[in-house]
């Protein structure tokens, strides 16, 4: 099943280290000034039907949501998204090779109430801006800091699959991972959707649609000068958009899928942090599932943080494709439940 694929990340194998273990070089200046956007908070319920009388779905319990609105020509197309550890500010990425940065008002530990703050940059390449779609379609970001937001980040992008580390998001970046002959047998709309740094300090990194022999999802682990096959399980239409920690190891899917006839469906995937190994085909409990019925769009970026008290929320952004009014920028906001 792994041979094929194994053949094709020969040539990577020491980039991946070199690339992940470089630590930061002095940051040139960004490629453009971050311009404040003014966004608006409407807050929106679990359920279109029942409004706020829905709080849980599987393992989840619903704690708020919103949807974001902004004038601003490169505002949406979020795919992907971090959290301080206080749960006040955040950064997210964009399809245009954006980052998007403000703070949150909460009422209370995930109930966002307002965005204030809000600042929006383009991210710079290593020669320069991003300037096309090929290279700017940033699809995931890792937090290297832990929570502060202070960086290194990693962030994966799709069409050019590559993955570039940033000591600081308005800097350039210092290194990185290119996948030799990934145009040639990754899809390329269908590449790195979302990359997670595990417990012990190695990346993991899940494409959108690429395939092995037998359907499942293609991933690796980047093992210091290795990267190492494995899969993810496909379920039905469902497709990896993002990844998460949990405080014990384990990993969160993120999975959407969407059709004509039934319209947008959102996943959540629990990995068991011992089974994820090289050559593993990963599976795990559907946490909870979403369809048209709830507030949902093409839901994107995915991040968890835990509270003073010890208790684990998960924060879950969709990505509009710069097409309002037909799609929505969603934040929705959960308790991970025993």
């Amino acid at each position: 099943m792994y041979r094929s694929i194994g053949r094709r990340f020969t040539t990577a194998l020491l980039l991946v280290g070199m690339a992940l273990s470089l630590h930061g070089a002095a940051q040139a200046a960004p490629g453009s000034a971050p311009e404040r956007v003014a966004v608006r908070a409407v807050a929106v319920p679990l359920s279109v039907y029942d409004g706020n009388k829905s709080t849980k779905v599987g393992n989840l319990k619903f704690l708020s949501g919103i949807e974001l609105k902004a004038d601003h020509v490169d505002f949406g197309g979020i795919s992907g998204l971090v959290i301080n550890k206080s749960g006040r500010r955040f950064l997210a990425i964009t399809d245009k090779g954006r980052y998007i940065k403000g703070v949150f008002d909460e009422s209370a530990p995930g109930v966002i109430t307002q965005v204030k703050g809000v600042k929006i940059a383009r991210l710079s390449g290593l020669q320069g801006l991003l300037d096309n779609k090929k290279k700017q379609d940033a699809e995931s970001i890792i937090d290297l800091s832990d929570g502060a937001l202070t960086g290194p980040f990693l962030i994966a992008f799709e069409r050019k699959h590559r993955v570039l580390r940033y000591g600081r998001i308005n800097g350039d970046p210092d290194s990185a991972l290119a996948l030799p002959g990934a145009d040639t047998w990754v899809p390329s709309n269908g590449g790195m959707e979302g990359i997670v740094q595990l417990a012990d300090g190695r990346i993991m990194a899940l494409t959108e649609d690429a395939r092995d022999e037998a359907g499942n999802i293609v991933g690796w682990i980047a093992d210091g000068p290795r990267a190492l096959p494995l899969s993810l399980q496909k379920i039905g239409q469902f497709k990896p958009t993002d990844m998460a920690r949990l405080p014990n190891g384990d990993v969160l899917v993120l999975e959407r899928s969407f059709s004509k006839a039934t319209g947008p469906g959102m996943q959540i995937r629990r990995i068991r942090a011992a089974n994820i190994t090289h050559r593993a085909i990963l599976d795990g409990p559907v946490l909870a599932r979403l369809n048209r019925s709830a507030n949902i769009d093409n839901m994107e970026a995915l991040d968890v943080r835990v509270t003073a008290d010890g208790r684990t929320l998960l924060y879950i952004m969709s990505d509009d494709n710069f097409n309002t009014p037909l799609q929505r920028t969603l934040l929705l906001v959960f308790e991970l439940l025993n």
